[in-house]
């Protein structure tokens, strides 16, 4: 029995040498395991810092989007008082302009029917001095024609006489 007892214990002792070996060699492996946790858990805490880095910029550019969009919202307001303002000013510009030119024709025009109205004045009364000569002269012949009538007739009466 003392045999088979000491076969057990070599038998064991072996079982025992092999589950050693398999246990270091286990912790080796959960030593390695434990560097690339090791490893991983310091890549996993860069990569937070980084979305902490850039969740921060999200909000600051998130921030400054914002403004923007209210500034781009009170600068269409600008831009449409000013187009108008610009359009007004326009509008009055032309409308002032339109009144001068308005003006100088009206001017222009009461100028030119002085002038025609003066020219047509002094071609009437040329003409009138013409025609008044004209009959002045028709009359006065006229009258000579008749008196030289008259005479002849008065003449010829005394010689029947």
């Amino acid at each position: 029995m003392s045999k088979k007892i000491d076969a057990n214990i070599v038998d064991v002792n072996k079982k025992i040498d092999a589950n050693t070996t398999a246990i270091n060699n286990v912790n080796v492996r959960v030593d390695g395991v434990k560097g690339d946790v090791a490893g991983l858990t310091k890549r996993v805490d860069r990569h937070d810092e980084r979305l902490d880095y850039l969740q921060g910029n999200i909000e600051d550019n998130s921030t400054r989007i914002s403004a923007n969009e209210d500034d781009i919202k009170k600068l269409k307001g600008q831009i449409g008082t000013t187009i108008t303002n610009v359009e007004n000013t326009i509008n009055a510009k032309i409308e002032a302009n339109n009144t001068v030119i308005r003006n100088d024709i009206n001017t222009a025009i009461t100028n030119n029917n002085t002038v025609i109205n003066k020219n047509i004045e002094t071609a009437i009364n040329n003409n009138n001095t013409v025609i008044n000569n004209n009959i002045e002269t028709a009359i006065a012949n006229n009258n000579t024609t008749i008196l030289n009538k008259v005479d002849k007739n008065i003449d010829v009466k005394n010689q029947r006489k």
